[in-house]
């Protein structure tokens, strides 16, 4: 069956700051196009903005269609569950494989979800690169006091940043100690050591401790190095 060429249609303009999405996968959405209950609707997020978010489908939205839409944002990183809000369609163009890519522009969005979108902005900079992210791989993390002592055992990083690590440990840390950070790399990258300091200790059910530490004044190659694993680990997953 012959594809239609349809070309991309209205002023896809480009006044906000639009983040690539952090997760990529379908979501399940509900899309309210006439009154009463919604429909079950499958998109994928492309990027966002405080003034809209790019999708794609399987379905045509002619431009100038008006809708509001719930966005789920479970295992997202945020704080909010969904992301209610009402938009219309500023433009659209087809894709190959039976997909369509639609530009939505927020026409009514409450301060608490406007909010929930620059929690998801503020993940990334100005010029889309990695800021904060989520982590979801079995990192090696040890630490020691002084820069010849003995090496605590390893543990997995609950999570890391270009700014902190955190760890489950068994026993709390004093806040402002200061500790060498061993981060065994994937990649084939070495290991890296990191000077950091306790920020936080939480004490967890089952005597266990959260510990935060913030790295403390890195080099540049020590930096580039931080952003390089971080930046492969978003583009693997």
């Amino acid at each position: 069956m012959e594809q239609p060429n349809v070309p991309a249609t209205g002023a896809e303009r480009r006044e906000h700051f639009r983040a690539p999405w952090p997760i990529n996968k379908t979501l399940q959405c509900e899309l309210y196009l006439q009154p009463g209950d919604p429909e079950v609707f499958y998109l994928h997020v492309v990027d966002l903005s405080c003034g809209g978010l790019g999708i794609n489908c399987h379905r045509d939205l002619p431009p100038e269609t008006e809708f509001r839409l719930k966005l789920p944002l479970e295992g997202f990183g945020t704080r909010a569950e969904v992301l209610d809000f009402r938009c219309r369609v500023a433009w659209r163009k087809y894709l190959l494989g039976g997909t369509w890519n639609h530009g939505l522009e927020f026409t009514a969005l409450e301060d608490e979800h406007r909010l929930t979108v620059e929690e998801i902005l503020d993940t990334f900079s100005r010029e889309g690169r990695l800021k904060r992210y989520r982590f979801n791989r079995m990192l090696p993390v040890a630490l020691r006091e002084k820069s010849e002592g003995p090496w605590m055992a390893e543990r997995y990083a609950s999570n890391l940043t270009l700014e902190t690590v955190e760890l489950r440990l068994d026993r709390p840390l004093e806040e402002g100690l200061a500790f060498q950070v061993r981060l065994a790399l994937e990649f084939g990258m070495p290991s890296l050591h990191l000077p950091a300091r306790v920020a936080q200790s939480q004490e967890l059910p089952g005597a266990r401790h959260q510990v935060e530490l913030r790295f403390d004044e890195l080099s540049p190659e020590q930096d580039k190095a931080l952003r390089t694993y971080l930046e492969r680990c978003m583009n693997s997953r």
